[in-house]
């Protein structure tokens, strides 16, 4: 019986072999199958990507399916909850406190614009310019713009 598996084994090695190897000559870089969703390798994301929404509404409609009654609905609720919290890292880490320092103020007229300093997690020190109105009645909208950095700088 081994023996058998072996040369069945090797009789579809031999087969595939020569198709495979021509292929390599003609284009050595080439690992993908010549069929319509490979041909283009430059959109393949792209049909994968649309393809999601597609394979998770039919996901989403046998999961109803299976609601019956009040228990199923709340076992699913609670399932989406879980994969919600899950997606948005909750539960989020302990509040502490930001330690935020105001470096300099830039005062440009309508607004001024504040170079602070704050601790996201006790230690790390994030640069950021909060942009606040000068003008206008209270509470001020602003926008906080973290500052990145990079190997060409800030």
């Amino acid at each position: 019986m081994r023996s058998f598996l072996i040369c069945l084994l090797a009789a579809c090695f031999a087969f595939t072999a020569p198709l495979n190897a021509a292929e390599a000559a003609a284009d050595p870089f080439k690992v993908l199958p010549l069929e319509d969703e490979f041909a283009d390798q430059s959109i393949m994301l792209l049909k994968h990507l649309q393809r999601q929404p597609i394979e998770r509404s039919w996901e989403r409609e046998v999961e109803l399916a299976r609601i019956r009654n009040e228990d199923d609905w709340k076992a699913y609720k609670e399932h989406l909850l879980r994969d919600y919290r899950k997606i948005l890292g909750l539960p989020f880490p302990e509040r502490m406190p930001l330690n935020a320092e105001v470096t300099r103020v830039l005062d440009r007229g309508a607004y001024r614009i504040e170079n602070v300093i704050y601790q996201s997690t006790p230690g790390i020190n994030v640069t950021a310019n909060l942009y606040v109105p000068q003008s206008g009645e209270p509470p001020f909208p602003g926008i906080l713009f973290p500052c990145g950095h990079w190997h060409e700088g800030k």
